[in-house]
Parts: structure tokens; sequence; C-alpha cells
């Protein structure tokens, strides 16, 4: 039986993952850039993380909170506000630029 996964190096990874994503962009995120920058092994980077999609998906689920999904008794009004919490989150001019790359990224990979 392995040792258990070290929650500290996942938190190093998901960090050191968001912040390479953020300033460089979504190519710029490599397992090797990753564990260099975080410190942590790539065979440990592996153990947590079947691949480099998966990887980036937690690191990013990371850099913003989840809208509310509302429930006013209307859809009209239930998709007004969540637009509504949705329009600041995109106001940051990173996370923009980086969701532009996520739905360009999205469209090349149908995984």
């Amino acid at each position: 039986m392995g040792r258990p996964r070290s929650q500290a190096a996942r938190e190093k990874v998901l960090e050191a993952t968001a912040a390479i994503a953020l300033s460089d962009g979504l190519s710029a995120v490599t397992i090797d850039r990753v564990a260099r920058r975080s410190g942590v092994a790539k065979t440990t980077i592996y153990r947590h993380f079947e691949h480099r999609n998966a990887l980036l998906i937690a690191a990013l689920d990371r850099t913003t909170d989840a809208p509310d999904c509302p429930d006013t008794g209307s859809l009209t009004d239930d998709l007004a506000a969540f637009y509504r919490d949705l329009v600041p989150i995109f106001a940051t001019p990173d996370v923009r630029t980086l969701s532009l790359e996520i739905f360009g990224a999205a469209a090349r990979d149908p995984e």
C-alpha cells in the first residue's frame, strides 16, 4: 500500500498551476513547469491528477467563486440574477483573458 497523498503538495501544485495560467496563459502550463515552480515531484503531481487537463480544471476552479444559482420562481429572473453575479467575475482582466483561452481550448479538445 502506497503513502497517502499529501494535501500540502496538492495545494502547492494547484497554486503554482493557477499562477502560471494567470500570468502566462494555459499553453504555458506544463507538468514540468508546475513541478519546478511548486517544488513538487512530477510523480506526485500525477498521483493527484491523471493528466494536465484535470490539473488545469482543479486549479482554475479555485481562481474564482462560482456564481449563485438563484431560484426566484421565474426562469427569466433566475437568468438575470445569475448573469448579474457573473459579470464581476469577468471584470477582472486576467480571469476574462483566461476564460477566453479556456473556451478556445475546449473547442479544440474534445476531452
